[in-house]
């Protein structure tokens, strides 16, 4: 049998399931079959599609008017969370289930690239359907806990006390401005003046700037980072 010509994405359809349609995407193909066997019978999902490719979901999605994306946290977790930012972007109405979630940190990820719900390991066939029917209802689908943690790093972006990136190249624009003007030795106040925004806002931006920076002091912004 000549391997090159086999592809691990099928699709089928059940013109009579009012069930909503779903792709499903996961890296191994054995298990994709398995998921989607113990799937040919319900009620609650249609799976139409699976593929391991993920650049292929999108246009499967559009193709086969999916309405639920079964995205396997196996998946290369940067590329997965690009996939389920473009998919958000383009099509609010596709919503993604992540399967198989280990740990809370990337259930956050998820849900702040657009994902609306989540299974842990050892998820059933029941329970999977039963989440997929609360998700279609609007009923929400984070523990406490998770909501609780997603409500402070919420809190930490809006007062900048947890900025993702470091270095002077990640600057913005206007922090760059400010840091231009710190090392001019104007004060807070005097910045303020000279961009037409209040101390509040540059207070803010200076502690951008020192997180960004990796410094402590306005001392040290002097001599750290590049305007240009």
């Amino acid at each position: 049998m000549d391997t090159a010509a086999i592809t691990h994405t099928t699709v089928r359809h059940r013109s009579k399931s009012r069930a909503p349609r779903a792709i499903l995407v996961h890296h191994q193909a054995l298990l994709a079959d398995v998921i989607a066997v113990a799937l040919s019978d319900s009620e609650a999902i249609n799976l139409v599609a699976r593929t391991q490719v993920l650049s292929e979901v999108s246009e499967l999605a559009s193709q086969a008017e999916v309405e639920i994306v079964l995205l396997h946290d196996g998946v290369a977790r940067r590329d997965a969370l690009r996939l389920v930012h473009e998919l958000y972007r383009r099509d609010q109405s596709v919503q993604v289930v992540v399967l198989g979630v280990t740990d809370s940190g990337s259930i956050l990820d998820y849900i702040e690239a657009g994902a609306c719900a989540y299974t842990t390991q050892g998820t059933t066939r029941d329970e999977l359907e039963r989440t997929v029917r609360q998700l279609r209802r609007g009923t929400p689908l984070c523990t406490l806990a998770v909501a609780g943690r997603i409500c402070r790093r919420i809190e930490r972006g809006t007062h900048g006390h947890a900025p993702p990136t470091t270095g002077a190249a990640h600057l913005t624009r206007r922090e760059r401005q400010v840091l231009a003007l710190l090392k001019s030795g104007l004060t807070n106040k005097e910045i303020a003046s000279e961009l037409e925004i209040s101390s509040f806002t540059v207070k803010n931006h200076v502690h951008h700037i020192l997180t960004k920076l990796a410094v402590r002091s306005r001392e040290e912004v002097l001599t750290a980072g590049d305007t240009k």
